[in-house]
C-alpha cells in the first residue's frame, strides 16, 4: 500500500469516507475487514487520513482540523480534532483527542486526551483525562486525571 498513486478511500460530499478496495485493519469492531464500497466515518479532507497503511476511520467517528490518522490506527466512535496525531498500531474508541495530543501504538477508550499529552506504547488507557505535557506509557492506566507535566506509567498485572 505504499505506492503514491494508490488510493484506498474517497471522500463523499457529506465528508463520509468510502473504501475503494478491500483491505484488513489490525483493530476495530469490523473484525479487521474493510470491504470495497464500505462507508466509514467523517473526515474534513484527505490530509486527515493517510492513504498508506491500514488506518481507518469507522462510521460514527469524526476527524477534522489538522488532525491526522496514519499507520495501522483505527478510530471508532471518537472525535479527533486540532493538530492531534494518532498513529502506529493504535485504537481510539469512544474518546476525544484534541489540540496537539499524540497517540502512538496505544489502545485508548472512553478517554479525553488533549493539550500536548503523549500516549505512547500504552496497552490500555481507560476512562481517563490527560492533558498539558503528560506522558502516558506502560501497561494499564484507568481513571487518571492529569493535566500537568508528569510521566504516568502503568504496571503490568501480576502473573
Amino acid at each position: 500500500m505504499g505506492r503514491k498513486d494508490y488510493k484506498k478511500y474517497k471522500i463523499g460530499s457529506s465528508g463520509h469516507i468510502t473504501a475503494l478496495c478491500d483491505f484488513e485493519t489490525c483493530w476495530g469492531s469490523i473484525k479487521g475487514k474493510i470491504r470495497k464500497g464500505q462507508k466509514g466515518g467523517v473526515v474534513e479532507g484527505y490530509h486527515n487520513l493517510s492513504q498508506e497503511g491500514t488506518c481507518w476511520v469507522e462510521d460514527g467517528a469524526v476527524v477534522r482540523g489538522n488532525a491526522h490518522i496514519s499507520g495501522d490506527a483505527s478510530i471508532s466512535n471518537s472525535l479527533i480534532t486540532g493538530n492531534a496525531r494518532v498513529g502506529g498500531r493504535s485504537m481510539v474508541w469512544g474518546s476525544e483527542v484534541s489540540e496537539n495530543a499524540l497517540i502512538f501504538n496505544s489502545f485508548v477508550s472512553a478517554s479525553n486526551v488533549r493539550g500536548n499529552a503523549v500516549v505512547f506504547d500504552q496497552q490500555f488507557l481507560l476512562e481517563s483525562q490527560v492533558g498539558g505535557y503528560a506522558f502516558v506509557t506502560g501497561y494499564r492506566v484507568r481513571g487518571v486525571k492529569e493535566f500537568d507535566t508528569k510521566i504516568i506509567c502503568g504496571i503490568p498485572p501480576k502473573s
